[in-house]
């Protein structure tokens, strides 16, 4: 981020372009994981388990590579999904918050890493780039009552510290974030576990490119989402099949674009997709086009049932309130 063009580094992050992961952390979960809350069809997948090998875990992971590397990648927007992980977590019967923090475990279908480990791997990137700016989204928790959230909150903390930037009315430029001596943005969204991934603010870009969201930044998902027919009928295949289909069609779209601002995330985002973070730093440069004319995007549509490519969600700063993460 230090060698982007002086213009871009007195606009808001939101306004320069992003390179993310969807799913982060899902490289950790091997085959042998246990299923995780948020698994939809639990139940079903258990039971068919009993009668065919399912391989699972081709269709929970979306990222062969660990947090390091994708920071060296060039990857800055990390997409986090939270469960407590009850089974074995001796902390839940302790009074103390500091015992509670290894239960917190990232998920996508089965439980991958501590979310404690992710967060110290972040870190120690940080210091060793003061320049370089993270943006952690908790997308979802699962498993966690309002105590856990509580305590969650005091993880963060207390292995980020004073490097998260509080913001709240206007999101930060990197200018800024430098002065400050900030280098992390985290952003959130308490989610139920019993609702569907579709149910949360996704939206095709026409339906908000002509409003003003000052505090948010915009998601641009370039992934396909099979539904529980698909994964049926093509169940000793995986998402990183469908990953090579939608990255074909996001990398397209990249090298037609002039400009880009927002955040752009891919499954298999470094290996299955090697230019993805180059690609998208040419598209660096802030313009001063309206927002209609900036958002001019082409949209495919994927293969499969409930498969789609490239749309857009809106991220604010539900978690980050300056009651949150002030010192």
């Amino acid at each position: 981020m230090a060698h982007l063009p002086e213009k871009a580094t007195h606009v808001p992050l939101s306004q320069i372009a992003i390179p993310g992961t969807h799913n982060s952390g899902s490289y950790g979960i091997q085959e042998s994981s246990p299923l995780s809350l948020d698994m939809n069809y639990k139940s079903l997948i258990k039971v068919l388990g009993l009668f065919f090998k399912i391989p699972y875990f081709k269709w929970s992971v979306t990222q062969k590579t660990n947090f390091t590397t994708q920071l060296q990648s060039g990857i800055r927007y990390f997409d986090m999904r939270v469960a407590i992980k009850r089974q074995s977590c001796v902390g839940l019967l302790s009074n103390s918050s500091i015992d509670i923090y290894p239960c917190f475990f990232l998920v996508h279908g089965q439980y991958a890493n501590r979310v404690s480990e992710e967060l110290e791997t972040i870190k120690s990137f940080l210091k060793h780039h003061p320049k370089e700016v993270a943006i952690i989204d908790f997308q979802h928790f699962y498993g966690l009552d309002e105590s856990l959230k509580s305590i969650f909150k005091d993880l963060i903390k207390k292995v980020l510290g004073e490097m998260v930037e509080p913001y709240g009315s206007q999101i930060p430029s990197l200018a800024e974030m430098w002065s400050l001596k900030k280098q992390v943005i985290i952003l959130g969204y308490a989610k139920s576990f019993d609702e569907l991934e579709d149910d949360i603010s996704v939206q095709w870009p026409s339906d908000w490119m002509q409003k003003s969201r000052p505090v948010y930044f915009f998601v641009f998902q370039g992934i396909l989402s099979p539904n529980l027919d698909y994964i049926l009928f093509n169940f000793t295949s995986g998402l990183e099949k469908l990953a090579r289909l939608a990255n074909t069609v996001v990398g397209k779209w990249l090298d037609g674009l002039k400009h880009l601002r927002g955040i752009v995330i891919t499954d298999f985002s470094v290996l299955g997709f090697p230019g993805f973070a180059r690609k998208e730093r040419l598209g660096s440069q802030p313009t001063a086009h309206r927002a209609e004319e900036f958002w001019s995007v082409t949209l495919v549509n994927g293969v499969g049932p409930k498969c789609r490519t490239i749309c857009a969600s809106a991220v604010g700063p539900q978690f980050s309130a300056v009651s949150d993460f002030a010192a």
